[in-house]
């Protein structure tokens, strides 16, 4: 180890993170940045590496849209015989320095966010969200999907991009997220004063640019109606921070945790690109009017990478609504969880204050030694997806990063420390 200490490699790490720049540089196409997606049938997807059998039906569905959004297939049918006589590439999209919602399926002509860390240099990359009710990250492939997809590639996507050129210098993404946390988001289920912030941000900037009008109202009233808006910017946010504290190759500060809907993943510091898996657990929560806890899907997405950073579940104390919404209580619980998930973080974050929780900074650094000391396990927000693909969100709940991970990579770690 490069340390003298495990503390002092994790203190280097939190470093990283606290001093990171991240700016919303551009939206492109994502074969643009990823050139893997330049190579045939590819698709990149959430979590740790998966193939199409264990997959589950919404990731399933999200494949079989994405083929007919790129020309592949024809129909459903014909999707789903070239996904499973292996005609199609599967790349995590963490190896890509991308990260993706539910399902998380991105192939070559889908507009990414494209998020740069000013302070190391590096990039992450995310899909758009596609708003609410039938969307590909829940697995839903109809004709209504596909139109939406194409309007992103070709008039939403765009638009953000030249706005974003008339900026000076992208948008400083630290800045919306230090001012949403204190206006009741914490970044993973509520983003909508984030949102709000990015709207009134971009707005300016969409007004100049000379477009049809009629694409230009369609966009504004896009963006004014996706309250979620902002999670794809916090997970591309995320990735390219965490990304960058990576950089330093000690020490046991999570990096990353992720799922396919089989298998819950995670990265520590010391290990690098290394995955330490375990089966997935199935979200707890409240469920929207005709389903229940029998038609949730196992735990997916990559939007994991939100808790790693310090927000999601780590920050409930910050949007204490959204625990009614989850099914979690109220203040008190809202409360009990953010003081519970410090007892298993390496700091707090001074850069993104707290009103309610007496502007203590937010959560910072999970520390896989402690996961496995005290037994608790983190605590991630999210969106409960109907196991069946086509059948989309059917409510939203919270869910814990199973033990095991944790044990295994300490365990590496030990061994690569020649400690065992």
């Amino acid at each position: 180890m490069n340390y003298k200490s495990m503390d002092e490699a994790n203190k280097a790490v939190i470093d990283k993170i606290t001093g990171s720049a991240p700016f919303l540089e551009d939206v492109v196409p994502a074969k643009e940045k990823i050139k893997e997606l330049n190579d045939g049938k590819v698709l990149l997807h959430a979590g740790p590496p998966i193939e199409w059998n264990d997959m589950t039906g919404p990731m399933q569905g999200s494949c079989i849209g994405a083929s007919i959004y790129e020309g592949w297939a024809s129909n459903e049918e014909e999707a789903e015989k070239q996904l499973a006589g292996g005609e199609v590439k599967f790349i995590p999209c963490h190896h890509v320095n991308a990260v993706g919602p539910m399902g998380g399926i991105t192939s070559a002509n889908m507009p990414v966010f494209v998020v740069e860390n000013r302070t190391d240099g590096n990039e992450a990359y995310c899909i758009m969200n596609e708003g609410i009710g039938k969307v590909l990250r829940f697995g839903a492939n109809s004709q209504e999907v596909i139109d939406r997809l194409k309007w992103m590639q070709d008039i939403l996507g765009p638009t953000i991009a030249k706005a974003l050129a008339l900026t000076e210098d992208g948008l400083n993404l630290n800045v919306i997220i230090a001012k949403a946390i204190t206006m009741g988001d914490e970044f993973h289920q509520r983003n909508i004063a984030a949102s709000l912030i990015f709207l009134k941000e971009i707005s300016p900037y969409i007004v100049q640019l000379d477009m049809n009008e009629s694409d230009r109202k369609d966009v504004i009233q896009f963006l004014a109606d996706t309250d979620q808006f902002f999670l794809n910017i916090m997970m591309a946010t995320a990735k390219a921070v965490m990304d960058g504290a990576r950089t330093i190759q000690d020490g046991t500060v999570v990096t990353a945790m992720c799922r396919n809907g089989k298998d819950f993943g995670i990265r520590i510091s010391g290990m690098g690109d290394e995955w330490f898996t375990a089966p997935v657990n199935t979200p707890q929560g409240l469920f929207f009017t005709g389903y229940s806890q029998d038609d949730a899907n196992p735990d997916i997405g990559d939007s994991a990478i939100t808790e790693t950073f310090g927000v999601g579940g780590m920050a409930m104390i910050a949007a204490p609504g959204v625990t009614r919404f989850v099914g979690a209580g109220g203040f008190d619980d809202a409360l009990a969880t953010s003081n519970e998930m410090t007892e298993i973080c390496v700091s707090q974050n001074s850069n993104f204050t707290i009103p309610t929780w007496d502007f203590q900074g937010a959560c910072l650094g999970i520390d896989a030694r402690k996961v496995v000391e005290t037994g608790i396990e983190p605590v991630i927000n999210t969106g409960i997806a109907h196991k069946k693909a086509g059948m989309g969100q059917v409510g939203a709940g919270t869910v814990r990063a199973p033990k095991e991970c944790f044990e295994k990579a300490l365990e590496a770690y030990a061994v690569k420390l020649g400690l065992i």
